[in-house]
């Protein structure tokens, strides 16, 4: 549970499907200055990867990509599990982390986690 005096924060995107939640996705996939540093594809629990998660950094700020199956969209279940673990993990550092969750073109699960550069 994050708590006020957490030094850790996350903004969370709306589910919807629209076209400025698309294009917000794309831009940061797709960011040059950002780099991915754990991606898996093609997944069905978070529970597939989580163990493989990097260790996130102090004071860095990360992006969490979520493009999901119609079955998984429908559910923040797997969004709230990955920040959920990742706060538990890093409970000593400070961090900011954005997620955004769009339905999948393929109807794939896949997850990307991006952050600056200088990792």
């Amino acid at each position: 549970m994050v708590k006020s005096e957490d030094r850790s924060s996350f903004d969370a995107m709306d589910l919807s499907d629209d076209k400025e939640d698309v294009a917000a996705f794309n831009k940061i996939l797709n960011n040059p200055e950002l780099v991915t540093v754990f991606e898996r594809h093609d997944w069905e629990n978070v529970k597939d990867f989580y163990n493989e998660l990097p260790e996130i950094a102090d004071g860095k700020e990360y992006s969490f990509l979520l493009r999901l199956s119609p079955e998984k969209k429908a559910n923040t279940a797997f969004a709230s599990a990955l920040l959920g673990i990742l706060c538990l993990r890093n409970q000593d550092k400070s961090m900011k982390v954005t997620c955004n969750v769009i339905a999948s073109d393929d109807g794939k699960n896949h997850f990307w986690c991006r952050t600056n550069n200088n990792y």
